[in-house]
């Protein structure tokens, strides 16, 4: 985290959904900020609320709000043992999917093999420019700013190592013909199933 703020990267996201309600991005803030203190100012921080607890799904009633607040605070103040977050191109088969992935449509079976064309094709042309996926996925974000009619777009990639960080933070151009080469891609593969629906047993 330091390292990203070094790096520039100052605008930070975090939220109670980060997480189980026990153990959140909420934690990890704010013991990071306990042993950086003067790093407190130098962070935009918008902060996710309004989940329901355990689940991902959201809940905009008035005690609900109100709850989440509070314990958006209070959760703040608590110890975090970071839990495990499968990296960009560790998922080769299925078999690697984490479980807690597992529960989203885009990740099962019937979907699964279908969008990891999508990856194998970007992973053609990250060769190509001597980058990661990860780092084409960012700067095709990035370049669809002012583009199509689309407003400024600003990403926000995650990390949990230094490494990661200066991955995310190497900038790489797309030129006109890398755009297209992905929006061939995208017009030939299409992606499969939802990103953010959680199965039936996670909704109830």
């Amino acid at each position: 985290m330091r390292t990203a703020l070094q790096m520039g990267s100052n605008f930070w996201n975090a939220g109670e959904l980060y997480g189980t309600p026990e153990r959140n991005s909420l934690h990890l803030l704010n013991e990071y900020f306990e042993k950086y203190p003067v790093d407190a100012d130098k962070v935009l921080l918008p902060i996710k609320g309004g989940s329901v607890p355990g689940k991902i799904a959201f809940d905009g009633s008035e005690a609900n709000i109100n709850r989440s607040i509070d314990e958006c605070s209070d959760h703040s103040r608590g110890k975090m043992t970071l839990t495990h977050v499968q990296q960009t191109g560790q998922i080769k088969k299925y078999e690697d999917v984490d479980e807690h992935m597992k529960r989203f449509p885009r990740f099962q079976p019937e979907h699964f093999e279908q969008n990891m064309e999508l990856v194998r094709a970007v992973e053609s042309l990250a060769k190509q420019k001597n980058a990661t996926v990860g780092q084409i996925a960012l700067a095709w974000v990035k370049a669809q700013s002012n583009r199509n009619g689309n407003g400024k777009i600003i990403p926000i990639p995650g990390a949990t190592k230094e490494g990661r960080v200066k991955e995310n933070m190497t900038e790489i151009q797309m030129s006109y013909k890398d755009l297209e080469e992905v929006d061939r891609i995208l017009s030939t593969i299409e992606l499969a199933g939802s990103r953010g629906a959680c199965m039936a047993d996670e909704t109830e």
